[in-house]
């Protein structure tokens, strides 16, 4: 139980950081952390504060349908990573690197692929603490569960594809009344394509290098 919770913890820690570093390479971010970013703007509060507001309807939904999969890792996870996001997102752009290298092309992606690297890999090692599913991760077996024509990779496309066009139009609402604005781009993209391998890819080493093959929940 402790093993798991430490990686529940470290994963969790992880994904922050990660989330924090494709945010400061300002070439996009994740679907879900892209549509926090635009709503925390529009509601000029932290992304901590969005980031709870929004996983809290997905948990709704999950304490509806899906009791079975809440536990310890479900709540770290609900009021942790928004915290952890912040910070990790104000200790980069707070440090002292000069204009001239943060605003290069290849720094950016340096960046961004780092932190897709610790997302993918805090993604893998939460969820082989098997310590409950987070809200957002959840939600396509929620769709599932209301209909069992939506398999969960379908659902998860479905609510990453809202996530995106919703950020579109957060942006142009943010825009258009002078707040702050993050418009979805590349790295929203490629996650679509290169997080499902890294999550499997980084379960499987986690799982026979901690937990010794155990069943792992990640496929």
């Amino acid at each position: 139980m402790i093993k798991r919770l430490i990686c529940v913890v470290l994963g969790i820690t992880s994904l922050g950081l990660g989330i924090g570093l494709t945010i400061y390479s300002t070439l996009g971010s994740d679907p879900l952390a892209t549509f926090v970013t635009n709503l925390s703007y529009l509601g000029n509060v932290s992304y901590n504060v969005a980031y709870i507001f929004v996983n809290l309807i997905f948990f709704l939904f999950m304490f509806l349908y899906l009791k079975d999969k809440i536990n310890i890792g479900t709540i770290l996870s609900l009021f942790l990573l928004g915290f952890l996001t912040d910070l990790f997102s104000k200790l980069l752009f707070n440090l002292p690197i000069s204009i001239e290298v943060t605003s290069s092309i290849v720094f950016k992606i340096i960046m961004a692929v780092i932190g897709i690297l610790f997302s993918t890999f805090g993604i893998a090692l939460y969820g082989e603490g098997n310590l409950g599913l987070s809200p957002y991760d959840c939600f396509p077996l929620v769709l599932n569960r209301m209909n069992r024509s939506i398999k969960y990779v379908t659902g998860k496309m479905l609510l990453d594809l809202l996530l995106v066009l919703l950020s579109i139009v957060l942006y142009f609402i943010n825009k258009t009344i002078g707040h702050s604005y993050y418009l979805p781009q590349v790295i929203t993209l490629v996650s679509f394509v290169v997080y499902g391998p890294l999550i499997s890819f980084f379960s499987i080493i986690i799982n026979y290098t901690i937990f010794r093959g155990q069943k792992r929940i990640l496929k």
